[in-house]
């Protein structure tokens, strides 16, 4: 089950750091919002299933590994997120706001 677009910039490491406009920065968010809410909401689902849900075996160990697989998304698109990109993009970008 992949909960990720992998085409999307946030699951990408050729993502450029920052975006340039306002009209960037507002579709920057919004897909950032959207590639993490998807991961996000099957960690806090599964867990809750897991918590609060009188359920087989099976069906914990199966939400088990859905959480495992969704965490692991989440830190990989807050990782590519965190990460630059392309240093001398982060280092030009820098020298501009200077």
């Amino acid at each position: 089950m992949n909960l990720v677009n992998q085409n999307s910039c946030l699951s990408s490491s050729s993502c450029s750091v920052a975006p340039r406009s306002r009209f960037d920065d507002a579709e920057y968010l919004e897909e950032m919002h959207r590639e993490i809410s998807k991961p996000l909401s099957a960690v806090l689902g599964f867990s809750y299933i897991l918590a609060n849900v009188d359920c087989s075996q099976e069906k914990k160990q199966e939400c088990i590994a859905r959480l495992h697989e969704s965490s692991e998304m989440l830190m990989s698109l807050i990782k590519n997120l965190l990460e630059p990109s392309n240093p001398d993009v982060v280092a030009d970008e820098m020298l501009e706001e200077i």
